[in-house]
């Protein structure tokens, strides 16, 4: 069975980014907060292109993880086709999601936890059901739900993807 999200950003509520598979805190901060952060550094608050990136870092991530899975000798064979639905773009809120995460104009990450009666909820045209219908969890929480080296490693390299590690980028310089 899949983990649903979907991530919503602030001032641009009427399209969600759904992310089908992995959408519990490890398989969605070490990406999602890497790109804000680059995002806003660089170009400031642009809902729409910060959209647009979210999409693009996604997929680099998802893509990097297959080429990485492809090598593997058991579980390679399932990698060998790309797959087409694991993410899309929705003006509706999708009934069966388990997470949602609301980017903030300053940048933080919101995590909520879908509760109960979501699925009669999801139907209604509701300008805040995603706080009605969910639970915002704690700092202390969405750390204990990123406990996974696989997640610090994905959130080590995007963070060097984005230039955010001045040790990597020194490291890697060639100019004198």
């Amino acid at each position: 069975m899949s983990t649903r999200a979907q991530i919503v950003i602030e001032d641009l509520e009427a399209i969600k980014l759904y992310k089908h598979c992995d959408g519990y805190p490890a398989g969605v901060l070490p990406v999602l907060e890497p790109c804000v952060e680059a995002f806003l550094k660089r170009r400031g608050w642009d809902p729409e292109y910060l959209l647009a990136r979210l999409v693009m870092a996604f997929g680099l991530a998802e893509e990097r993880h297959r080429q990485a899975m492809k090598a593997h000798p058991i579980l390679g064979e399932r990698y060998r086709h790309p797959e087409t639905t694991g993410y899309g773009l929705s003006g509706e809120w999708y009934a069966d999601i388990e997470w949602v995460y609301r980017v903030r104009r300053d940048g933080t990450v919101k995590v909520r936890r879908t509760k109960e009666g979501w699925w009669d909820a999801a139907g209604k045209e509701e300008d805040a059901l995603w706080e009605r219908h969910t639970r915002l969890l704690t700092g202390e929480e969405v750390a204990e739900r990123q406990k996974a080296q696989w997640a610090e490693e994905e959130r080590k390299a995007m963070r060097a993807f984005y230039g955010l590690e001045e040790e990597v980028l020194c490291a890697a310089s060639t100019i004198p």
